[in-house]
């Protein structure tokens, strides 16, 4: 019992940190109308409504293949926001951490991920390939904690999604059909999460 009830406590702001849930009624899927998914523009809107809201960061945790040279392994892959860091703590080990996800043609590496690529030199300024995209390697992190509820081996900008950016009414970064991602706010010491 004391290890799932010390899940994502490493991070600083922990007792501050809500994933946002959503109920969307009359849109049941397998018999469930709630869902932790959301839509990209959920954590702006949270930001400009709620002054409550220190943060709030948009993610999503998905398998990809990273590639160097002829070497290619599925790797659990975060891409997320700028604000990723201003939500959770990441410890930065080298390099840069959350200067990262300004540039999208930048990756984070986990220690781990990064000796498997790396296992003889330094990651930091290395290219890997992400679909038809080069990331350079502009730091290295620690690995998650195993008592985080998920789990990741490289860092990205939220923009290096296949669908960020089309038009599309389902997959657009500024839909709110777009129930594809997850959605995180740290609100203010003292805040009410239930008001």
């Amino acid at each position: 019992m004391q290890y799932e009830l010390s899940y994502d406590t490493q991070h600083e702001h922990s007792a501050s940190i809500y994933r946002i849930a959503k109920q969307q009624r009359g849109d049941v899927f397998r018999g469930e109308d709630r869902s932790v998914q959301t839509p990209a523009p959920l954590a702006p809107t949270l930001l400009e409504s709620f002054p409550e809201v220190t943060a709030a960061t948009t993610l999503l945790v998905r398998k990809e293949p990273l590639a160097m040279g002829k070497e290619v392994f599925y790797q659990d892959g975060l891409f997320a926001d700028e604000a990723l860091f201003e939500v959770f703590t990441i410890d930065t080990k080298t390099g840069i951490g959350a200067e990262a996800l300004l540039d999208p043609n930048f990756v984070l590496l986990t220690e781990t991920t990064a000796a498997q690529y790396f296992p003889d030199e330094s990651p930091l300024d290395q290219t890997l390939l992400y679909q038809d995209k080069l990331l350079t390697v502009k730091g290295v992190i620690a690995d998650p904690a195993e008592n985080q509820h998920f789990s990741y081996d490289f860092i990205t900008s939220l923009k290096n999604l296949p669908f960020y950016d089309e038009e599309d009414v389902w997959y657009s970064n500024t839909s709110w059909y777009s129930d594809n991602y997850y959605t995180y706010a740290r609100l203010n010491e003292g805040a009410d999460a239930q008001a």
